[in-house]
């Protein structure tokens, strides 16, 4: 009798820290499951972080590229410079738009989670 109740109260323990409710029945396989979900949870979240910053860094260089390497195009330019031109403002408009696009459904995503993770935790909570 002891026993499970150290084992009831350390299950409820652990699933205070996982932010879940569980009654002194649940067995050990719930808590399993618990803490693979908010493994993933977290796996997710960093893969997001990373897409964000990803789209950042190459919305940056879509901008060095748009600005500092294409420039102000030039009076009298010679062909040349013409096709140097139009080879950098097409490379800044396109790695612009592509990290506009990342960063966006990244951003998207992870606000996603954060309302998908609100309301199961509301849920946990209201029975």
């Amino acid at each position: 009798m002891c026993r499970n109740a150290v084992n009831s109260s350390y299950l409820n323990l652990l699933a205070a820290n996982l932010d879940t409710i569980v009654y002194n029945n649940v067995g050990t396989e719930n808590i399993k499951i618990l803490m693979k979900s908010e493994q993933s949870n977290t796996m997710v979240k960093k893969i997001l972080d990373g897409f964000i910053i990803a789209g950042l860094v190459i919305l940056m260089i879509g901008i060095y590229y748009w600005m500092i390497k294409a420039g102000i195009p030039y009076q009298d330019p010679t062909t040349e410079l013409q096709i140097r031109y139009a080879i950098n403002i097409g490379i800044g408009e396109e790695l612009m738009k592509d990290g506009a696009v990342i960063l966006a459904v990244a951003i998207v995503g992870k606000l996603m989670g954060m309302i998908v993770q609100k309301v199961t935790r509301s849920q946990k909570h209201n029975f």
